[in-house]
């Protein structure tokens, strides 16, 4: 058989059953990380031609909460929200609570120009 051609056995792997499983969202991760280390370095995020922007745990909590709460101003919990965006730090931080707050989350680019995405714009601050 050529390289790369191997027939397939298994897809998947199992599970490691010799460590906790933590039944936490990925806010409450990120609020336990601030509470045990709030100054350590938690995202970078680099810049073309400027220095990069970097966040503690105790800054990216801060404002990961406050884009959750402009986030509650424009939608209820239980809301299907779906975001429509490139990779940027602002969508880490929107991501951060969304799981929390919104069970149905969801990131989406369409192509440019195409009108297949109905959006509903929240500009509260």
């Amino acid at each position: 058989m050529p390289i790369g051609t191997a027939a397939l056995h298994q897809s998947h792997f199992q599970a490691e059953t010799n460590v906790d499983f933590l039944d936490w969202s990925v806010g409450q991760l990120l609020r336990d990380a601030a509470q045990r280390q709030p100054e350590r370095l938690a995202l970078i995020a680099p810049r073309a031609d400027q220095p990069p922007r970097q966040w503690t745990y105790r800054e990216l909590l801060t404002d990961a909460e406050r884009t959750a709460c402009a986030l509650l101003r424009c939608f209820k919990p239980g809301d299907r929200v779906a975001t429509w965006a490139g990779g940027s730090v602002e969508i880490v931080l929107l991501h951060q609570f969304t799981t929390d707050c919104f069970p149905v989350a969801a990131s989406s680019r369409p192509a440019p120009g195409t009108g297949c995405a109905r959006r509903r714009r929240c500009t509260c601050r």
